[in-house]
């Protein structure tokens, strides 16, 4: 992987301040605050695009629902699923193996799927100018497990830079995570009848069957409804169902 890495001492001044991401990566509350750091980031290494994923389990077929946090375009994303591009990722099946970061050129990437991959992926994305990459593995004390990663049209072929991007990598999964915590509801936040009433709503069922189903007046659900947004932090009804679905609570 480092033979295609130059020497820190050619790039003397070229290497983006590394103090001044962490202060950034530190004084990140947000999702979108961490969305507009690495957009920064991806800008001064060099790329165009950022990815961070939870690694998956063998049963995860789409890269959408593992993403945490992307600039991918929506198309290169959907079409990645479309085509069932996770399940033989050779970058996912490194990352599985290994906490080593992985260095990737389209051409040689690509040569590790099967036949019937290989072009869809290669073009997919050739489309979107991107042929070159890097993956860098993070991990929690908690356990978890995850990748920050870097894609556009140029390599990283500067030492330096690669040591100092994957050193920064970790800080802002880190980071990611306690942002993501903090914000996610405490467990038994919502009690049982408030639960049925969200998975209900989630799955489309109207609100007047739902009165219907739980003996309710529109006035006494809309009550309810006022209780599980104050409960959650939530804006709206909307708010609150992706919320309960995005930490695994319907």
């Amino acid at each position: 992987m480092n033979s295609h890495l130059t020497n820190p001492e050619t790039a003397a001044g070229e290497n983006p301040s590394r103090i001044a991401f962490e202060k950034q990566i530190r004084e990140c509350n947000s999702e979108n605050d961490i969305y507009c750091l690495c957009n920064r980031m991806a800008h001064d290494f060099g790329f165009d695009y950022f990815l961070i994923l939870d690694i998956p389990t063998g049963s995860d077929k789409e890269l959408s629902k593992l993403s945490l946090i992307t600039n991918w375009p929506k198309k290169l994303m959907a079409c990645y699923d479309e085509y069932g591009l996770l399940e033989n990722s050779p970058a996912i099946a490194h990352l599985r193996a290994s906490t080593e970061p992985l260095l990737w050129n389209i051409a040689d990437i690509t040569a590790e799927r099967p036949d019937d991959e290989r072009r869809k992926a290669r073009n997919l994305f050739e489309s979107h100018n991107i042929h070159h990459g890097v993956y860098f593995s993070t991990h929690l004390p908690n356990g978890s497990i995850g990748s920050v990663s870097f894609c556009g049209a140029r390599p990283l072929e500067n030492e330096a830079l690669f040591l100092t991007l994957n050193y920064l990598a970790s800080l802002v999964y880190g980071r990611l995570a306690r942002i993501r915590q903090e914000l996610k509801p405490s467990p038994g936040v919502l009690n049982e009848l408030e639960l049925s009433i969200l998975s209900m709503t989630a799955d489309g069922v109207p609100p007047s069957e739902v009165c219907e189903k739980l003996a309710f007046s529109e006035q006494v659900l809309n009550l309810r409804f006022a209780q599980i947004l104050h409960k959650m932090g939530a804006k709206n009804r909307m708010h609150a169902i992706k919320l309960a679905m995005k930490y695994k609570m319907i």
